[in-house]
């Protein structure tokens, strides 16, 4: 029973009118229509309406409103709380008033702080999860309670992630939070942030090792792009390039760059520069390839390797330490594709050396015979120079072969090389020339006695 006030609108007691009546409940109720309970003031001071209260807590002070809602204040705190399908029973334990989901939203001590709880059985306990707080000092965190972010503003994302703001500048984390001095580690695991500095206009990528809960972070610069948009890694600054790869320090092996194509079907491109992984183990290399799959360098440091085929893949040329090109694969060179020429060649040969002309039947050789030579060959011609002297006097007749050892045989199909000879003194001169099919020098007329006979000649040499 209760102290109640009714409106009686005379269906149950066949007079209508104001109704009053008592007991010593401690509960008072507001009536109307068919002496229904309208509002109930339980012995709690808790107002129930449309509903009797149930039994709260102690300390709650209660309006209940319908079959699961309910604005909640503290005679003990600073708290008001609004909740579905809950009430924090005489115990102090969440509990659900109705078979269903249940939610609380509360502010207490400056926060904003969102719960809920899953589907349970009414009369049950609800375990009620922090789904969101907003902190007295304006951070919000979804699934969690934010960090102590110093003068940053945040929004914090369990202890996974977190994108805060301050000074024209915005920040991502992942496994961290600032706290005014420091970068602190959410949880034992690597962190890594980015930053947008609106202030000089940069982009700032940043990695840290593994650390512990709680420990202050270490972050290294791994990537920056400037306010001029030229991208350095590993630096914070370098060439003018647009993308500057730096490595200024030894560290575990690591590939300084690699790009690789591998879609089935396609024949893609790989270009590693730095250090490798093989099966063998680590490989110190500068490697180049092409094809579809990884082709394996097993090679001497220093080097720049181009590959081509599938796995292992085939070394066509390299770039040594010294800076010189190789070409590996037999007769391969540099084509010029020249659409005027009237046969495009592949120029595959360059080659620079000295070699020792033997003495020709031409020649007349007083004492002891000496000589030596240096030659170019670029592809197929071949510049040479030479002397053949006698320590006494030489001399060649007319027609006279000088050497008969060029260091290449002159090509056939009626080509001859053409050059000259001279005496020592340069008062006499002749042509020389080398045959088809041939490794002889000829004197086209005689030179006279005298101590040395300089010779040159350009020919086409056979492949």
């Amino acid at each position: 029973m209760a102290v109640f006030i009714g409106a009686d609108n005379g269906t149950v007691s066949g007079a209508g009118g104001l109704r009053l009546g008592g007991d010593s409940s401690g509960i008072l109720q507001l009536t109307s229509g068919a002496n229904t309970a309208a509002v109930t003031i339980d012995s709690s001071q808790n107002v129930g309406v449309g509903v009797t209260p149930s039994v709260w807590y102690s300390y709650s002070k209660v309006i209940q409103s319908g079959q699961s809602g309910a604005l909640e204040t503290r005679s003990n705190a600073n708290l008001t709380a609004l909740s579905t399908n809950q009430y924090i029973n005489a115990s102090g334990n969440y509990t659900y008033l109705t078979t269903d989901y249940a939610t609380r939203y509360y502010q207490n001590n400056g926060q904003h702080i969102w719960q809920n709880a899953p589907s349970g059985t009414a009369g049950t306990t609800a375990t009620l999860t922090q789904a969101m707080t907003l902190d007295n000092s304006g951070n919000l965190g979804l699934g969690v309670t934010p960090s102590a972010w110093g003068t940053l503003k945040a929004l914090q994302i369990g202890n996974g992630a977190a994108i805060a703001s301050a000074y024209n500048s915005t920040y991502i984390y992942a496994n961290a939070y600032y706290n005014g001095t420091n970068s602190i580690y959410l949880s034992s695991n690597k962190s890594a942030s980015y930053s947008l500095d609106g202030v000089n206009g940069t982009h700032s990528w940043s990695i840290a090792g593994s650390g512990t809960v709680g420990g202050t972070i270490s972050y290294t610069q791994a990537m920056t792009l400037d306010n001029s948009g030229i991208a350095y890694i590993g630096a914070t600054s370098g060439l003018g390039s647009r993308l500057n790869l730096i490595k200024d320090t030894n560290s575990t092996v690591e590939n300084l760059l690699w790009l690789r194509n591998s879609g089935t079907g396609y024949k893609g491109a790989r270009i590693t520069f730095g250090e490798y992984t093989t099966v063998n183990g680590y490989i110190t290399n500068q490697y180049i390839s092409s094809g579809p799959n990884w082709c394996t360098d097993i090679g001497s440091t220093n080097l720049i390797r181009f590959f081509i085929g599938s796995d292992p893949g085939t070394e066509a040329a390299r770039i040594d330490s010294s800076g010189n090109l190789n070409f590996k694969t037999s007769n391969a060179g540099i084509v010029f594709n020249n659409s005027s020429a009237l046969a495009n060649s592949t120029l595959n040969d360059y080659e620079t050396g000295t070699w020792t002309p033997n003495q020709g039947s031409g020649l007349t050789v007083v004492g002891s015979f000496s000589s030596g030579g240096v030659y170019t060959k670029i592809g197929r011609m071949v510049y040479l120079q030479g002397y053949v002297s006698g320590s006494t006097s030489i001399a060649v007749s007319s027609a006279g072969l000088i050497s008969s050892n060029t260091p290449f045989t002159s090509t056939g199909s009626g080509i001859v090389g053409l050059g000259g000879a001279t005496n020592g003194g340069g008062t006499v001169s002749s042509v020389t020339n080398c045959g088809p099919n041939s490794t002889n020098v000829s004197s086209g007329s005689a030179i006279s006695t005298t101590n040395t006979i300089y010779f040159s000649l350009i020919y086409q040499a056979t492949f």
